[in-house]
């Protein structure tokens, strides 16, 4: 949301995507970025995404992954259809999308960081949630594209948790990916919560103990999620 509002802005754009390689394909001048999850679908069709992109500059978007294990277990019940289940406990014990699943994606893209650190920015969540604009400033400053500061705290308050929500509920972005999988359920929402640390409030104890002994085994240090 954030970075098709900048380029948008910046060049002039009326198409506006999500899929911002598609918004940015063929125009001179203009970045061409590609939106990829890059190996967190379920069985990626063996693709190896590291080698695909061997050669590209990647902005690498980090999150707690207790928090995208819920978010992701809620996205697969109502608004992905994958996952049949209700119990979240089950979910993120799966090897084939849950906890286990978000930690060797980010070991695989932490090894392939480790190589070449230079082609790489890494941008977390939750600094995103504390101060949006400095965050991508960094980005486009990453990327040598020279931003006013006024465009990005424009942006920063377009993408912001509440009117991102706004624009969900009235359906005003022209994506499915921003409509609610039922407007009567809040956890079908994509814009669902947004909270950093709302794990908490949704896992057993049991289940945070199991989390974190896996992340403590297995989460790389470098991305800075201490348990």
């Amino acid at each position: 949301m954030m970075l098709s509002h900048v380029l948008s802005k910046k060049y002039d754009i009326k198409d506006v995507k999500l899929d911002l390689q598609m918004m940015t394909l063929f125009r001179p001048g203009v970045p061409n970025i590609l939106v990829s999850h890059a190996g967190s679908t379920k069985d990626n069709n063996k693709v190896d995404f590291g080698n695909i992109f061997s050669k590209k500059k990647i902005v690498f978007l980090m999150r707690d992954p207790r928090d995208i294990v819920v978010s992701l277990f809620h996205g697969s019940r109502t608004r992905d259809l994958v996952y049949s289940g209700d119990d979240i406990s089950t979910f993120i014990r799966h090897s084939g999308s849950g906890f286990p699943k978000i930690l060797e994606f980010m070991r695989t893209w932490h090894n392939e960081i480790m190589k070449r650190p230079k082609d790489f920015i890494i941008v977390r969540y939750e600094d995103m949630k504390e101060d949006s604009a400095r965050e991508l400033s960094r980005i486009f400053t990453f990327m040598n594209v020279d931003v006013s500061e006024k465009l990005l705290k424009e942006a920063a308050d377009y993408a912001s948790f509440g009117n991102m929500r706004k624009l969900e509920m009235e359906n005003k972005v022209n994506d499915y990916r921003m409509r609610p999988g039922n407007k009567n359920d809040p956890n079908s929402f994509r814009t669902r919560r947004g909270k950093v640390g709302g794990f908490r409030d949704e896992l057993l104890d049991e289940d945070i103990c199991y989390i974190n002994h896996m992340m403590a085994e297995r989460m790389p240090k470098e991305f800075g999620y201490v348990v």
